[in-house]
């Protein structure tokens, strides 16, 4: 009787660890198989987010080239620019350059919007250069000095002012011809007319700063 008990008690005992063993095994397969999806989820997300960061940036550089290329087609005058007045004079063939301050009526201009500009100014006034960095208008004009108010000299190393028929000195500048730019000494030792006393202090302006 006792041995009876005793194999069922053993049975039992077996049966009992080759369930467990059993389950164990299939839980612990389980377990691994959701790991194993779960990280293949993640993989996935990264791998769509990292698509859709590319695909954002692209998008954003493709944009910043469109503004970018309209922006270019729509350039109109501005501060940056470096404004360069040219003057030719018909009668002796002599071009002369100088850098002055951007009028106040070409601002926000662009350039047909210039050009059309240009053409109601007179002086035979037309557009050379126009770009983001340097923007050039000639004039082509016979100077006559009843046309304007004053004339400016290098006389004895200094610059002086004249009235345009030099009966008399407007004005002392005490400025040396060693202080003045290269460019422009060898027009003012000729004599250079302007029409106004704007125009005569943007000038200084620009030869002195």
């Amino acid at each position: 009787m006792k041995k009876t008990i005793w194999i069922c008690v053993s049975g039992f005992c077996l049966f009992f660890f080759l369930f467990s063993t059993v389950y164990y095994f299939s839980y612990r397969n389980l377990e691994l198989k959701k790991e194993l999806e779960l990280s293949r989820q993640q993989a996935r997300g990264i791998s769509e987010e990292q698509e859709e960061t590319e695909s954002q940036a692209e998008s954003k550089t493709e944009e910043e080239s469109v503004v970018a290329a309209e922006n270019q087609n729509v350039l109109s005058v501005n501060d940056d620019m470096l404004y360069i007045s040219q003057n030719y004079n018909e009668t002796d063939g002599l071009l002369t350059e100088t850098i002055l301050p951007i009028p106040e009526e070409y601002m926000g201009l662009t350039r047909e919007g210039l050009i059309e500009y240009l053409k109601t100014e007179g002086n035979g006034k037309s557009l050379v250069s126009f770009s983001s960095s340097r923007l050039v208008v000639r004039t082509r004009e016979s100077v006559n000095p009843d046309h304007y108010r004053f004339l400016l000299a290098i006389e004895e190393g200094y610059l002086k002012i004249y009235y345009s028929d030099r009966s008399d000195v407007y004005m002392e500048t005490y400025l040396t011809e060693e202080e003045l730019p290269e460019s422009e000494v060898e027009v003012l030792k000729k004599g250079y007319y302007v029409k106004d006393v704007a125009e005569l202090y943007d000038y200084l302006e620009s030869i002195t700063s």
